[in-house]
């Protein structure tokens, strides 16, 4: 099984992987053109945002961008989705967006070891909730991890219009084995 050691973006170089990454796990997923340059891929939301990396042997294999919300706060996803009536206050949440990981490294076990550094760190920083996006076959994958589709299916314009659902995970109650099969907690988040 392969070592992934987390961090986060330290330095302008750490930050230039972490769009260079985006770039080619977005166009392998179709989301960005092939004529489009990594820099597209950063906004104002980095600047705000802790952005995790995952490494394996020195080399960067995924990343996700986190925001620790206030009340007020303006989101990325908001920018495209209308969020439901009953959606948590912003202080409760951890926003996720720019999930990426590098191709070659899919399906090897680093999905899971994601998902629960993102649980603990919600809880770390004294949020109930992670929310975030997800397309496509995403979605049943982060259901079975404990998500929650909620809201209208939304298109984001930067990522090829395609089409995305709002998703909603209670962090303290995923740790605790609630809305996840006691089999993958045991494995996951235990």
């Amino acid at each position: 099984m392969p070592e992934f050691v987390f961090g986060t973006a330290e330095t302008e170089q750490d930050y230039w992987e972490v769009l260079a990454l985006r770039h080619l796990a977005y166009k392998a997923a179709g989301k960005v053109s092939e004529n489009s340059d990594p820099s597209d891929l950063g906004d104002e939301f980095d600047a705000r945002s802790i952005v995790v990396t995952v490494r394996e042997n020195g080399k960067l294999v995924a990343s996700a961008r986190i925001a620790v919300l206030r009340d007020g706060d303006t989101t990325d996803h908001g920018r495209y989705a209308v969020f439901p009536a009953d959606f948590p206050p912003l202080s409760q949440l951890m926003e996720s967006s720019r999930v990426c990981t590098d191709p070659a490294h899919r399906g090897n076990g680093l999905f899971p070891k994601i998902m629960a550094h993102l649980m603990r760190l919600a809880v770390a920083n004294d949020r109930r909730y992670v929310f975030g996006g997800a397309a496509g076959t995403l979605i049943p994958m982060y259901e079975r991890y404990g998500a929650k589709v909620i809201g209208e299916p939304y298109r984001n314009p930067s990522l090829s219009g395609i089409e995305h659902r709002l998703i909603l995970l209670d962090a303290p109650g995923i740790l605790e084995g609630r809305g996840v099969s006691p089999e993958l907690w045991a494995r996951v988040y235990a």
